[in-house]
């Protein structure tokens, strides 16, 4: 018989949702991985090392009858290793959106990963000329363990069910006659929306940038608060743009990323103030404002003006490249970022 399971997704296709595509780049990197690894499934405490941590292809495709295929896709699937020895698969699934039927879809993802376990062993002991004929595996074969996490980013609490059994209908006076040989799978889902300050404290990666945007929850004060503080270092800059783009669509994004890319090595650490500013244009009331002192008429245009020289100052005086500021602002001349720099920065160590 054949089987074929069509790839599942939260956008309910066969494509990944942006917001999903966003941050899945993100936690590819092992030590974001880690990070959000140790504090989710530990509590905070250091299991899992970036070094430890070996990336896995994400999509697999399997043929549990030899003929049809079974395929699933996962965001993140990394190799846990410890000493030399291989301790187990992890596997992280981004919920931009609440799926119902997730602890169906969390059934799919474990199937493959053990289902694939079998095939190398069975390939194995095929090359070594032993036959295994019914039995698929050798007597006494142990498998790795397969831990699999949602990360919810939806911004809301996770009401949908949370195992197999929540999305079962059995009459009443049935249930207790079969709920005995129903075997269950929970899944384990993450409100990164509803952790506390405590447990967002214990993240060290740029994945604590993400949970401190999301427990704003939209409110203007606390985003205000966290796009100005200046203490937060991006580690991977490129990515964190990515984030940006998908949690809140942003003008500059490209055009930064482009200039980032150019100039800087992978991995280079960015002031997250910095980024934020360039694709938001954050600064701009403080130009309008001036502008508006002079006049309606000319207010606008002004303010306009006013409005890119504020946004120069701020980013020169945090640190950003000439190159990186010219392409954020594009209404300013070469000359006149250069006269602007020489005031901010060259003026303030006279």
């Amino acid at each position: 018989m054949d089987i074929s399971i069509p790839l599942l997704t939260s956008e309910g296709g066969v494509t990944i949702g942006k917001k999903d595509m966003g941050t899945k780049n993100l936690m590819n990197y092992p030590d974001v991985f880690a990070d959000i690894g140790n504090v989710n499934l530990f509590s905070g405490k250091t299991v899992l090392h970036p070094g430890e941590l070996q990336s896995l292809p994400t999509e697999l495709i399997g043929k549990p009858d030899g003929k049809g295929l079974v395929e699933n896709r996962l965001d993140s699937r990394m190799r846990y290793t410890k000493g030399g020895t291989e301790i187990a698969i992890l596997c992280a699934e981004n919920q931009s959106d609440i799926c119902n039927a997730m602890p169906v879809r969390d059934m799919g993802y474990q199937y493959v990963n053990y289902l694939e376990q079998v095939k190398k062993i069975q390939v194995k002991e095929k090359v070594e000329g032993k036959k295994l004929f019914t039995k698929w595996l050798p007597d006494g074969t142990k498998l790795k363990p397969v831990i699999t996490f949602v990360l919810n980013y939806s911004g809301k609490k996770w009401e949908s069910p949370l195992s197999l059994k929540d999305m079962l209908e059995i009459p009443e006076e049935q249930r207790e006659l079969w709920e005995p040989w129903i075997t269950d799978h929970p899944i384990h889902v993450i409100d990164l929306a509803e952790q506390d300050e405590e447990t967002r404290k214990k993240y060290h990666s740029d994945f604590r940038h993400i949970v401190d945007y999301l427990a704003c929850k939209g409110d203007k004060e606390k985003l205000k608060k966290f796009r100005q503080d200046e203490t937060r270092i991006v580690t991977h800059p490129e990515e964190f743009l990515d984030m940006l783009d998908a949690f809140a669509g942003t003008r500059n994004y490209r055009a930064v990323k482009r200039t980032l890319e150019k100039q800087k090595k992978e991995g280079d650490p960015e002031k997250m103030c910095v980024l934020y500013d360039m694709v938001f244009g954050e600064g701009k009331t403080e130009g309008i404002q001036l502008g508006r002192e002079t006049g309606r008429r000319e207010g606008r245009r002004e303010g306009r003006q006013e409005e890119a020289v504020t946004n120069a100052r701020m980013f020169f005086k945090n640190g950003a490249s000439m190159e990186l500021v010219a392409a954020s602002i594009t209404t300013l001349s070469k000359e006149q970022l250069e006269e602007i720099y020489k005031e901010t920065v060259d003026g303030a160590t006279d």
